[in-house]
């Protein structure tokens, strides 16, 4: 007599009421009768309600009974013939229900973590105060845990900026892997442009904008673009005054005192301990209008 051992992945309901929701498909040694026993949670065999009958061939179908499910755990049947035995199990007799029970069936089967389909969250899904600080923990929002990130870096770029490092800013993708950078100048459309990235240290990167696609004043997105993720850089704005040197932004930034010199129509400006001269300012006049102009 040979004996054969069949896994099925299933779960049941305990005392399952429907018929076709407790039936079994497996193979068998031999196309025989067979007589049914069952092991509920572990227990020894004993004989069974239920029963084995031929769908095709050596395919059969077990058909247990309600009573033969009502003890949670796994379940086992044992199919035996004049030939041989069959053993079938790897199924669980649970008490949800497997065919409407969707959050038990996430939760026992480990699929919770399932992406939702494209629009599956609205506003209508969320009540009043759903999502507050204490809900969401610490570290649970982070760059690789999106595919698409917004970044707001906040920073001036000259117009036509020449120097490299002057028009290099750092930024975080939420995968390490080749960007394609795009470039919206002004509120107009994404295009190709020849800036670039360059990955610093794991998902940091240098983006380098081409003096070329700093040609236009005003707000700059870019656009960066991975296999995996898509980033969007907000908060580069295109200026025409040089944000390192020009004097209102050396005001905000120090305290050194400030020198007229009616001998050569300049004002200098001083570093905090005005031993340096930050910025000259040299008088034009036109008219009756006077500008200050930085040298």
């Amino acid at each position: 007599m040979a004996t054969y051992y069949r896994t099925l992945t299933q779960d049941l309901q305990q005392s399952e009421a429907t018929t076709v929701r407790r039936y079994l498909l497996t193979q068998v040694g031999t196309a025989e009768a067979k007589t049914v026993y069952v092991s509920k949670a572990g227990a020894a065999f004993a004989g069974a309600g239920g029963t084995a009958t031929v769908l095709d061939a050596t395919l059969f179908r077990v058909e247990p009974t309600a009573a033969d499910l009502d003890t949670l755990g796994p379940v086992a049947f044992k199919l035996t013939g004049a030939t041989d035995t069959d053993y079938v199990y790897g199924m669980r007799v649970v008490s949800h229900d497997p065919y409407a029970d969707i959050a038990a069936i996430l939760s026992d089967t480990g699929t919770d973590g399932v992406p939702l389909a494209d629009g599956a969250i609205t506003a209508a899904k969320f009540g009043a105060n759903a999502i507050t600080y204490t809900a969401i923990a610490d570290g649970a929002l982070r760059p690789e845990n999106f595919s698409g990130l917004a970044q707001n870096v906040g920073c001036e770029v000259q117009l036509s900026e020449a120097t490299t490092a002057r028009r290099t800013v750092l930024y975080m993708v939420g995968t390490n892997e080749a960007q394609t950078i795009t470039i919206s100048k002004a509120g107009a459309a994404f295009a190709g442009g020849s800036s670039t990235a360059t990955c610093v240290s794991g998902t940091e990167f240098a983006l380098t904008l081409a003096t070329a696609d700093l040609d236009t004043l005003g707000e700059l997105v870019v656009k960066s673009e991975g296999a995996t993720n898509t980033q969007y850089i907000h908060g580069i704005r295109v200026v025409q005054h040089d944000p390192y040197t020009d004097p209102h932004i050396v005001r905000r930034a120090v305290a050194g005192k400030v020198v007229t010199d009616t001998s050569d129509n300049t004002i200098k400006i001083y570093d905090a301990d005005n031993a340096s001269v930050l910025v000259t300012l040299t008088k034009t006049t036109s008219g009756t209008a006077s500008t200050w102009n930085a040298s």
